[in-house]
């Protein structure tokens, strides 16, 4: 039985102090947005930083909506720590209270912590569905020495191991964590993890991007990427100032609303600082820009340069990772892509004095990411993947129904979830207590409550169990 009002416990990851400008608070508020445009009955609880863990938000009406409720959770600032940080108590306090289908979790080093978190039960149709989301991968491609991260590596595998399913961003991606499975798992269990994953490339194109020819008269670069070692940021400024050296004139656009790193950049002539404090600032400093330059050598997908693209900017970058596939290099032949720094040059030589040739590949490749990378073709593949994850069939006792439908749920119209699993669990049948064993969980409450026509909603907060709607109600 596919649930039409599914409730997805979402665990994110936070990578930046500022979230709205943090590619996994803008990928999961993006999709779940879309999600609800399709899914309108489905219910998202997610764990959000209290006040006290020191992220800085500007409120976007996110938190706001209608089948959101967000969780304040304790959480750390620090990528490689939260990452890898199991609250046991956190969770299974929330866990206790709330019956979920599925676990969203884009934290894959806790995943297989979650399922189990809140109830000791056995039986599948009794524990949610959980997924483990590789929005980043720890690979020894990264320009950091690979021991010093390989703990964490360790737990994205056992993580994707263990969760019922993965999913990834791109080839790359997937190929990156199978790559460190082979190294530390045997043949049976690498072959599990494939058999166990499905590739859904990122939609984060909504109706805020649409193709915008080049006009500046001086080139905007449009520089939106995050300024770390495994962009190669050295490298694409030292080019940026030997083209300069060289006599080409040309404006290079920092986008960010963080000062790291950004003292070694802003003595070049040709830099300007935008400082976006808003995901609508941003969208508008990015629109305004011609072209696209990154030296990225570790990618999971590269949100950055797509939104990029989808405004008609062509983007200079690696022939690795995963460019060639978010350029649709394979099929288009996008001509862009470079092997070595010389290359890279030459292509900028030709494309910043030139508009008509940036035109040209700007009008072809904006096409092309806006018809792969929508918003809404994202949300209807991944709600797909969920209702086939989740098509449970409980097979509930008729004996079993009847009581619980008869004598117990149109009495209780918004009770607490755990309040009525205490109830539940008094029921006798026959002389027999079918529901009081550590098999029966707040998941199997809420599919049994669905299977007797009831439902359950988040009010202020607190899950509550209601009966089947009557005629009239």
């Amino acid at each position: 039985m596919i649930a039409k009002d599914m409730v997805v416990f979402v665990v994110p990851m936070y990578s930046k102090i500022e979230l709205n400008s943090d590619s996994n608070f803008v990928i999961y508020s993006a999709l779940i947005r879309a999600m609800l445009k399709c899914r309108p009955n489905w219910q998202f609880i997610i764990t959000f930083p209290d006040e006290a863990s020191g992220f800085k938000y500007i409120d976007d009406g996110f938190g706001r909506l209608p089948n959101v409720t967000r969780v304040p959770q304790r959480i750390s600032t620090r990528k490689m720590s939260n990452a890898i940080s199991y609250d046991g108590v956190f969770y299974d306090s929330l866990l206790k209270k709330i019956g979920v289908d599925i676990i969203w979790s884009f934290l894959p080093e806790i995943t297989h912590y979650l399922g189990k978190a809140g109830n000791s039960s056995y039986e599948p149709a009794a524990l949610p569905t959980t997924i483990a989301h590789h929005s980043y991968v720890i690979h020894p491609s990264l320009p950091y020495p690979f021991h010093t991260q390989q703990h964490v590596a360790g737990a994205q595998i056992l993580g994707a191991l263990m969760a019922d399913h993965n999913i990834f961003h791109s080839l790359h991606s997937e190929q990156m964590l199978m790559e460190n499975c082979e190294r530390w798992l045997n043949a049976e269990s690498v072959q599990s993890v494939k058999t166990n994953s499905t590739q859904i490339p990122l939609g984060i194109l909504d109706d805020n991007f649409y193709y915008k020819a080049p006009q500046s008269a001086v080139p905007i670069i449009a520089y939106n990427h995050r300024l770390q070692n495994y962009k190669n940021w050295r490298d694409t400024f030292q080019v940026f100032e030997e083209l300069w050296d060289e006599g080409l004139r040309f404006k290079v656009r920092c986008m960010h609303n963080t000062s790291r790193n950004y003292t070694n950049i802003v003595q070049y002539p040709f830099v300007e600082i935008v400082d976006c404090r808003s995901r609508v600032d941003y969208l508008k400093a990015l629109a305004e820009c011609d072209l696209n330059v990154t030296n990225s050598q570790h990618e999971t997908f590269c949100i950055a340069a797509v939104e990029s693209m989808a405004f008609g900017q062509v983007l200079v970058a690696p022939n690795s990772v995963t460019f060639p596939q978010i350029t649709g290099k394979d099929t288009n032949n996008y001509p862009y892509l470079f092997d070595t720094i010389d290359e890279q040059k030459e292509i900028l030589r030709k494309l910043i004095p030139n508009p008509e040739m940036r035109k040209v590949w700007g009008l072809e490749i904006s096409k092309y990411v806006i018809a792969q990378y929508s918003t809404g073709l994202w949300a209807e593949n991944m709600a797909n993947l969920f209702e086939q994850l989740t098509d449970v069939h409980l097979g509930t006792r008729q004996s079993v129904r009847d009581e619980v439908l008869k004598t117990l749920l149109p009495h209780y119209d918004g009770i607490e979830t755990l309040a009525f699993f205490n109830e539940v669990n008094k029921i006798r049948v026959d002389g027999v207590q079918p529901l009081g064993s550590q098999s029966f969980s707040n998941t199997k409450q809420l599919r049994m409550v669905r299977e007797l026509g009831g439902y359950v909603k988040m009010v202020a907060g607190k899950q509550l169990v209601f009966p089947p709607k009557t005629p009239n109600g």
